[in-house]
């Protein structure tokens, strides 16, 4: 069992690098853009025909609500407080929004791959325990395929794209100096029939 779990181990690793070089060349991409976030922007969100758009320096809403949500911590980094720590990155170094979206994830990413490898590779868990870490592994890596895929398509019409995700709700950010609601329902067209979830799970922001 131990030889297969190392076999089992070593295919994920490679899946994992591969994942990781898509992430990597798409982040390239995004350092190669353009224009920078102004910090005055003035949020405005729309609600029509059931299509989400919003207007406005990315993250100030989907941070409060996080860090609404977070309770007293046990001294180990909350994935709210790593988005808050970015945020506060942002403000200070004028850092780029779509970058720290893309980081963050892909920090979240990382965490709970290495939380499932552990799961995989220690000998105190059971062959139950393990086939349903792997089971949860397959599951995060087509999870993140899905959202890149997403990602590098929109490209193909906004300079930036980043997919921000928590608890399967999602928001996609895109450069733009206008948004059409029509353009906006293709987007969320887009991401609920990828990642198959309803379309009030997804929203929609542009940044100039």
């Amino acid at each position: 069992m131990n030889t297969k779990r190392q076999t089992v181990w070593l295919v994920s690793m490679l899946s994992l690098m591969v994942v990781l070089s898509a992430y990597y060349l798409f982040t390239e991409d995004l350092d190669s853009g353009s224009g920078s976030l102004t910090a005055d922007t003035v949020q405005q969100t729309e609600l029509q025909d059931g299509v989400e758009v919003s207007e406005g320096p990315a993250g100030a809403d989907w941070l409060a609500e996080s860090e609404a949500q977070n309770g007293k911590g046990t001294g180990a980094l909350t994935d709210e407080e790593v988005l808050k720590g970015l945020e506060t990155m942002g403000a200070e170094t004028g850092g780029d929004e779509f970058e720290k979206y893309l980081y963050a994830r892909n920090e979240e990413f990382q965490k709970e791959m290495d939380r499932l490898m552990g799961i995989v590779s220690d000998t105190k868990h059971d062959d139950t325990e393990a086939t349903a870490a792997l089971e949860e592994l397959d599951k995060l890596e087509q999870m993140e395929e899905k959202l890149t895929s997403i990602e590098m398509e929109l490209q193909n019409s906004f300079s930036k794209v980043a997919i921000a995700e928590e608890n399967g709700t999602y928001k996609v950010l895109v450069e733009s100096e206008q948004l059409e609601r029509s353009e906006a329902a293709d987007i969320i067209n887009k991401v609920t029939d990828t990642m198959e979830v309803p379309a009030s799970q997804v929203s929609v922001q542009y940044i100039p």
